[in-house]
């Protein structure tokens, strides 16, 4: 994929291509570029999912 689109990357490759930190920052990134409240929660939220798969992925204690 990344060598068919060569940088120009169409949304599903994106995903497909960065880490869920990544695509977690580059969500932040817009809602705070379009100053949507609803995708600024919703950040917050991916941020919390993302601890927890950190977490479980590691075989940390989840608090």
């Amino acid at each position: 994929m990344i060598e068919k689109y060569e940088g120009n990357y169409p949304v599903w490759v994106f995903i497909e291509i960065v880490s869920f930190g990544e695509l977690v920052g580059f969500y932040h990134y817009c809602a705070k570029r379009y100053s949507d409240k609803e995708m600024i929660d919703d950040y917050y939220r991916l941020l919390t999912c993302k601890k927890n798969r950190n977490g479980a992925a590691h075989s940390n204690c989840i608090e």
